[in-house]
């Protein structure tokens, strides 16, 4: 077994340095010992203090010199899952230990589970291999509390249709393939080929034989399983023809004049993005190049609808379009007009005590509809106003950093819109400043389970803050059944302990339905609340199953 000491940062913190935690990592499956595993741990409070051992033949490890403190291990190798000691599932809160001076804890057994494939085979709309297609798992999740499916891993199919999908974590798959991937869509002339009918083309297909991913068929994969036979026929269908232009505006129009010599440009060619809305799967924005004068054809588009944009730079100003559409078949035509994006300005205050500066923080957007274009941070002024420059239309979300310690956002209004509570949609005509607070002095609450056995605490917000997914907050348990929230956001909760979770099941908006008599509520206010005693959910908590 080998030995590790934790970083020399902690020892003027902590006086002793003389316990030790022992234990094993074994297969979740077979039982049998995991040799040269990664285990690291952790000390509560110090993000920057932690230590490292590997496993030895006999799956075993020490950590030893430790100060006393309540500490988190987690252990890692090639081919599991990541997991913590004390966690039911990979993912999920693990628990934490306690280490007094002079002792020594023994004992620990932490089972990995090893990571899962899927393999099957791919044939065309004839029936042959599908040699060299693509195929796609992707795993069930639920970002800004929606149901999605995300990209978990791909491989190609061999010279016989073959493929194999390995390294996936266990959850809720759908698979779907792509032979000889569609090159991106290309500039046609007015009447030239883009007019002439078209014969059917391979298109994304999901298993076994749909080209709508609600249809595709959906299964559970286990920890260290792997599931055979997806197979999957890849369907046809006739190409949809897109024809976009792009309108420029004068002063635009006259920046690229001027960076072309002064000379007109007929053929400015602008970055066009296509990206379908409503579909898990496919909704990452597809580069076009567009411009005044060409068509510019996408095939294979299934009908629904669609998110066209464009966002181009001129000597410092930004310029953007936003367009949704309906494609139904056939032929369709836009045009996207550019206008200027806006500069979204505002201020940030500190509050509560020990309110520092604000000068050290910053402020930042990120897409809601996973547009490519990227924004800078701005940084905020020692007065707290902050400048955010060449924001596009779009749905975004609202990123603060550094937050203080035991802080939380307590409001962000854009002009008289809440937006820490509903979304933020910026628009070409929005005007009004972004102002946010920011308060020192989270709620915090600590417990125990007096009933029962459970893994994870959930602290869910209820009213208006329930929308939030950013205030909910998970906690594991300790050795006594102990556990703590800090920072949280004030306002009306509800404590959950579940026996067991699967890891972000509460992402799920119907899932906390099943238990509308479960959880204490509690009232928080800022700094700390009362304890209080739950009783545990028996069973297994997990996320509503997939289509």
């Amino acid at each position: 077994m080998t030995a590790v000491l934790l970083a020399d940062g902690i020892a003027g913190a902590q006086p002793e340095r003389n316990s030790s935690i022992a234990g094993r990592v074994l297969n979740a499956t077979t039982g049998a010992p995991v040799r040269r595993a990664l285990v690291t741990i952790g000390l509560e409070g110090r993000d920057d203090v932690m230590g490292t051992a590997p496993t030895g033949g006999d799956g075993r490890f020490l950590l030893r010199a430790l100060p006393p403190g309540r500490y988190s291990i987690s252990v890692t190798k090639t081919g599991y899952a990541v997991m913590d000691y004390g966690a039911r599932r990979p993912g999920g809160p693990g628990q934490v230990i306690t280490v007094g001076e002079n002792e020594n804890k023994s004992g620990l057994i932490i089972r990995l589970p090893q990571l899962s494939a899927i393999a099957g085979s791919v044939v065309t709309a004839g029936g042959a291999p599908a040699s060299g297609a693509y195929v796609q798992a992707f795993r069930r999740a639920f970002p800004r509390g929606k149901p999605d499916w995300i990209f978990a891993g791909g491989a190609n199919a061999d010279d016989q249709g073959h493929y194999r999908i390995f390294h996936l974590m266990p959850g809720q798959y759908i698979v779907a393939a792509r032979h000889h991937q569609n090159a991106p869509p290309r500039m046609m002339p007015p009447g030239g080929a883009a007019e002439a009918e078209q014969r059917p083309i391979p298109v994304l297909t999901y298993h076994p034989a749909t080209m709508i991913d609600a249809e595709a068929r959906s299964f559970e994969l286990k920890p260290g399983s792997e599931m055979t036979d997806v197979d999957i026929a890849v369907q046809e269908m006739t190409p949809v023809r897109l024809s976009v232009q792009v309108q420029i505006p004068p002063d635009l129009e006259q920046k690229f004049s001027a960076s072309n010599g002064g000379t007109p440009s007929p053929r400015m060619y602008l970055p066009v993005w296509l990206q379908r809305m409503g579909s898990s799967t496919g909704g990452q924005p597809l580069p076009m190049s567009a411009g005044s004068e060409q068509r510019y054809q996408a095939q294979a588009l299934l009908p629904g609808r669609y998110l066209l944009s464009s966002v181009v730079e001129a000597e410092g100003q930004r310029y953007a379009a936003r367009q949704e559409i309906s494609i139904t078949g056939g032929q369709v035509e836009v045009t996207l007009a550019l206008t200027p994006c806006i500069n979204l300005a505002g201020h940030v205050r500190l509050s509560g005590p020990n309110a520092g500066p604000v000068s050290s923080m910053t402020v930042g957007l990120v897409s809601g509809e996973n547009a490519p274009t990227a924004l800078e941070s701005a940084k905020v002024q020692a007065d707290g106003s902050y400048v955010l420059k060449g924001v596009p239309p779009g749905l975004w979300d609202i990123v603060v950093e550094p937050i203080p310690k035991g802080g939380y956002l307590k409001s962000m209004m854009l002009g008289r819109m809440d937006v820490l509570t509903k979304d933020m949609f910026i628009t070409p005509e929005t005007r009004d400043p972004l102002d946010i607070v920011v308060s020192t002095r989270g709620a915090e609450i600590r417990g125990r389970v007096e009933e029962g056995v459970a893994t994870t605490i959930l602290a869910a917000p209820q009213g208006e803050l329930a929308s939030v997914l950013s205030f909910y907050s998970v906690s594991g348990v300790d050795e006594d059944g102990g556990f703590e929230f800090h920072a949280l956001t004030p306002g009306v909760y509800r404590i959950y302990a579940f026996e067991e979770m699967a890891p972000q099941a509460w992402l799920d908006p119907d899932f906390l339905k099943n238990y509308p008599e479960d959880g204490t509520v509690v009232e928080l206010g800022e700094g700390r609340a009362p304890d209080v005693k739950v009783r545990a959910i028996p069973g297994s908590g997990s996320a509503r199953k997939g289509r």
